[in-house]
């Protein structure tokens, strides 16, 4: 499931060679877009949850930091790491230990 979004885009002018930006209120492309929540169709059921959004969104955009799946993913390990030690848990130094590879 695919959502079109407008937006401005600079491009190559094919002529000249140059850069062209366009105006402000040119939306000269679309951009396609799928969601997380487009996949709740797709399941027979979800669950939702009421979160703190500073503590618990990890948002993909880009393909490097900060907003790559690298840091997404390290960033709910944290979270989730430091709830198991508030609820009394540990962790034994050793191989097996994850620390999401960011010391």
């Amino acid at each position: 499931h695919w959502h079109a979004i407008r937006r401005r885009q600079p491009y190559i002018n094919p002529r000249t060679g140059h850069r062209v930006n366009p105006r402000p209120a040119a939306l000269n492309s679309i951009r396609l877009e799928s969601f997380v929540a487009d996949a709740f169709e797709l399941s027979k059921s979800a669950i939702g949850l009421l979160v703190e959004p500073d503590a618990e969104w990890a948002y993909i955009k880009t393909l490097r930091p900060p907003y790559d799946a690298q840091s997404a993913v390290y960033t709910l390990h944290t979270l989730h790491y430091s709830w198991i030690l508030q609820s009394g848990g540990r962790f034994e130094q050793g191989e097996y230990v994850d620390k999401g590879g960011r010391g």
